[in-house]
Formats: C-alpha cells, sequence, structure tokens
C-alpha cells in the first residue's frame, strides 16, 4: 500500500518568519546559521486508508538535489495535525507547538547522498510503525518534522514536495490484516479435514 502525502511545506524564521512556502516543489531542511537560514520541513499523511496494525512500513522521499546531509526526522504527537499547508509560517508554527521536540518523538535519520538528485530515501524501523499505529489509533493523521542535522554554511537538505517530482513524500506499508472470526470456525488441515472453532456455551 503506498499513501502518498496530503499536505507539505517548509518554514522559515528570521526575516521570513510570517512567510508560507506551500506551493514550493520541494522542502528545505536547514539549521546552519541564525533564524533566517533556518527551515523546517512539515510533511503529513491521511491514514485512513491504513486500517489495520502496520507491520512494516518506511517513509520515502525524493531526494531534489545531489548533497550529503542528514535529517532527523521527528512524529508530532496528536493535536498538532491541523496546519494548512497554504498558510502555516514559521512564527504561526512556532506558537502552535510544531517546532517543539518536546511534542514529538524521534523516529531516526534519512541521510542524502553526493549524486542522490532523483533517487528515493527512506526510513524504516519499528519507531515509525510503532508511531504510525498510535495514530492510526488516534485522529487519523500523521504529521512529521524533518530537523537538518547538518552545521556546515551552505548546506540544506531538499526533498520533492507534492507539487513536485514523483508526487512527493510517500508512506509504504504492509498492513497485518485481521482474520474475520467467521473465518476462522473451519480451518482446513492436512488429510482435507476441517478443524472447528468450539463456540463457548453460556
Amino acid at each position: 500500500m503506498t499513501q502518498f502525502a496530503e499536505a507539505d511545506t517548509f518554514v522559515r524564521g528570521g526575516s521570513f518568519a510570517d512567510d508560507n512556502y506551500g506551493s514550493q516543489r520541494s522542502i528545505l531542511s536547514k539549521s546552519q546559521g541564525g533564524d533566517k537560514y533556518r527551515r523546517y520541513g512539515l510533511v503529513r499523511f491521511d491514514l485512513s486508508s491504513f486500517n489495520a496494525k502496520l507491520s512494516t512500513v518506511s517513509l520515502d522521499l525524493i531526494q531534489s538535489r545531489d548533497g550529503v546531509q542528514q535529517v532527523e526526522v521527528f512524529g508530532l504527537l496528536d493535536g498538532r495535525d491541523g496546519w494548512d499547508e497554504m498558510s502555516v509560517t514559521y512564527n504561526s508554527a512556532s506558537s502552535d507547538g510544531l517546532l517543539n521536540q518536546a511534542n514529538a518523538v524521534s523516529l531516526g535519520f534519512i541521510d542524502f547522498t553526493a549524486d542522490g538528485a532523483g533517487s528515493v530515501q527512506s526510513l524504516a524501523g519499528s519507531a515509525l510503525s510503532s508511531f504510525l499505529s498510535n495514530q492510526v489509533g488516534g485522529d487519523g493523521l500523521a504529521t512529521f518534522l524533518f530537523v537538518s542535522t547538518e552545521t556546515r554554511a551552505h548546506n540544506v537538505a531538499l526533498f520533492s514536495s507534492r507539487e513536485g517530482l514523483g508526487g512527493g513524500a510517500s508512506l509504504n506499508a504492509d498492513a497485518a490484516v485481521p482474520v474475520p472470526a467467521a473465518a476462522l470456525l473451519f480451518v482446513p488441515i492436512a488429510g482435507g479435514a476441517f478443524l472447528q472453532r468450539r463456540r463457548k456455551r453460556a
């Protein structure tokens, strides 16, 4: 199952703190320098198609530009998924707690490579699976915050947005679909016989 993001953008501090970047073709993340240079990526997914516990899942990004970079991926806790990609700014995101890592759980890191433009860079693991399973059982939405770990000058991580290459970020998952109880009444076994689940008597 592949699910593309329903909203994505980045925000920038300093004199750009009231600017919105929701229509940009790439999401930027940068930590070097003062507030005016820093960018934070935000990506939200609608999880309504995931109606079962997730067994394996990956968060896939399409690298937009060559260059070695690394971003830490945070999953925002429930109650912070209501932002609008065409109006959110650094100031509004800050006041709503979207950039506060205390309101999130770290899910791991994604590395960008020197010649990786157009390549898919992924995050997977138990932390991601657990976070998404919790969100399926919560408000049904999942927002990811992307924070660059690089501090070198002019070093920025770029990955495709919904308006850009390949449709942007995606979740790719295998869902463990529960077997209906009725289907377990008769289970085929060796020799063509059937095992019938016994019901408790009232």
